[in-house]
């Protein structure tokens, strides 16, 4: 099979024979869907040249022998590493404006780099754009017609970097970016874990970033990539938000987020540490030392900054007694002298329900509201319970699936917060549009 090289043209913000866009294709024993990836992107229409890098990550299989049925790709073949590994060697070799990832057993559908290196074109505020995907299954009958509608959480555009902390939802496969950002994501550290959250992180803290809603990407879904433990993928996941609450730029990000963050922190560690605790670990000296600082900080500099301080603290041990016990304390006064809860964005739900942990334990609302209300309404359960009731509401929610990102939304707050704060929105108690048990 031979490449067919489209005529460039020349754009002004790019050097003359240089690649317009530079894909990373990543193969691990894909001999049965490589050349499909392959035919698939080489088909792309596109305004200029494309570069394929492809990382063969030391198959054992067939992949090397189809990978020579191709002109005009370059291969770079590695000891087997892992995807990570894989993802930073090809980032390493790319040479074109702008970059996407290809793994080795999906496929493109037609017009998908075109779509997105137009947004890029037009918006230069924009760092990275990404479209929705359509779930395959190993032959290529169609699983789900939407990731966007069916698997992901809500989605943002423009300055998503806060919304990022509490999850991804920037799928790399389904993506493009700019070249010029690559020294900002390289390499991958092995505390990332994903790549596409960690690229998009990285871009979210200086650029912009946006969505198509038109599928750009034929994700696979076959035995081997959805092999793995799960308690292995939620260390991951614990990994890496330990890393952002450690060691990211927290200046940018709203409070809530790192709210979102803590609290997503906290669930996904109880459950692993049930399936298998070996992995924890623990840097309790830092610990102390950003709760040291968190004191420092509050006549200081005042309680915004002493909460992020401890932020960083639970980041370094998410169990420590003293860290937890301030940020309740101190989170009350930082959310109402933080900017971020002074407006409201469009998503924001547009309907709070308040009520208390009496309530919410004693007559199984927390079952009932997560059985009844649809996932997308346009309401958020709000509980205000005791430091004493904050476990058991906690365990509750939990039971009732309402940590779920197909549950409705709710949120649970220690009853001396006289303010709620939910995505950015600020209401006051008496800003609640029904409260079903008064405090007393």
């Amino acid at each position: 099979m031979s490449t067919a090289v489209a005529t460039p043209r020349r754009h002004a913000h790019r050097a003359p024979g240089r690649p317009l866009v530079s894909c990373v294709v990543t193969a691990y024993n894909m001999e049965r869907w490589i050349g499909r990836a392959l035919d698939s992107a080489l088909a792309q229409e596109l305004d200029g040249d494309l570069e394929l890098v492809v990382v063969d990550d030391g198959s054992t299989d067939r992949t090397a022998e189809v990978l020579r049925r191709f002109e005009g790709i370059s291969v770079v073949r590695k000891r087997n590493a892992g995807f990570l590994a894989a993802v930073n060697t090809g980032l390493e070799a790319v040479t074109g404006t702008y970059v996407c990832l290809l793994d080795g057993d999906d496929e493109w559908p037609a017009g998908r780099l075109a779509v997105l290196v137009a947004e890029l074109e037009r918006r230069p505020e924009l760092g990275l754009v990404h479209g929705d995907m359509r779930l395959i299954d190993e032959s290529g009958t169609t699983l789900s017609e939407s990731f966007f509608h069916s698997e992901t959480p809500p989605l943002g555009r423009g300055d998503i970097f806060g919304k990022l902390l509490g999850g991804n939802f920037v799928s790399g496969g389904a993506s493009v970016f700019r070249a010029s950002l690559l020294p900002r994501i390289l390499p991958i550290p092995p505390a990332a874990a994903f790549p596409d959250w960690w690229i998009a992180v990285r871009i979210a803290e200086v650029a912009q970033i946006d969505h198509v809603e038109v599928p750009v990407n034929l994700y696979r879904r076959h035995g081997s990539n959805m092999s793995g433990s799960r308690a292995g993928r939620l260390w991951d996941e614990i990994r890496f938000r330990r890393w952002i609450l450690t060691h990211l730029n927290h200046s940018r990000a709203p409070l809530s987020s790192l709210v979102d963050c803590v609290w997503a922190l906290q669930v996904q560690l109880r459950e692993a540490l049930e399936s298998d605790p070996s992995p924890f670990r623990i840097d309790g000296q830092r610990a102390d030392a950003a709760v040291a600082l968190a004191e420092r900080c509050v006549g200081a500099v005042g309680p915004e900054a002493a909460a992020r301080a401890l932020f960083e603290a639970l980041g370094h041990d998410p169990t420590h007694g003293p860290a937890q016990a301030a940020l309740t304390r101190l989170l009350p006064a930082a959310l109402d002298a933080s900017a971020d809860t002074r407006t409201r964005p469009a998503d924001a739900r547009s309907i709070a329900i308040g009520t208390t942990g009496d309530a919410a334990l004693e007559t199984g609302l927390l079952e009932r509201f997560a059985g009844t209300v649809a996932a997308d309404a346009d309401v958020t359960l709000v509980v205000v319970a005791s430091a004493g009731q904050l476990a058991d509401v906690e365990r509750r929610a939990v039971a009732a699936g309402l940590d779920s990102c197909d549950a409705p939304d709710t949120l649970v707050l220690v009853d001396d917060c006289d303010r709620v704060a939910l995505d950015g929105l600020c209401l006051d108690e008496d800003g609640l549009d029904l409260v079903l048990e008064e405090r007393t």
